[in-house]
């Protein structure tokens, strides 16, 4: 039977490795006008009535809808509130399906 001392650096060695570092993954970034519906502070979401999403190339990944959107960073999340008009970047990580909005600007309303 193996020691304690023994398991205990096995338990530490495999903690240590851990999942990969989210800068190793690839990221691509869209852009996101669109006007704000909802607001779900407690789950960080936010519904939004958005128009075409493109690159900076002006290729369109997603046709205009209305759809939730994760919100990570929290000084994002302040500034959100219904019936604001935002110009937001849509971050994307195809290889593990996850998306979020981030560098999110109030707009005037036209």
């Amino acid at each position: 039977m193996p020691s304690r001392l023994a398991l205990l650096a096995l338990l530490l060695g495999a903690l240590s490795c851990g999942p990969p570092k989210a800068d190793n993954i690839p990221t691509d970034r869209y852009e996101l006008e669109g006007d704000v519906i909802r607001v779900d502070a407690v789950h960080r979401l936010a519904l939004v009535r958005h128009g075409n999403i493109q690159n900076a190339e002006g290729k369109v990944w997603m046709r205009g809808m209305t759809m939730e959107f994760p919100i990570k960073e929290k000084a994002d999340l302040a500034k959100l509130a219904p019936g604001l008009r935002i110009k937001a970047a849509l971050y994307h990580r195809p290889q593990d399906l996850e998306y979020w909005l981030g560098d999110i600007q109030i707009l005037p309303k036209p």
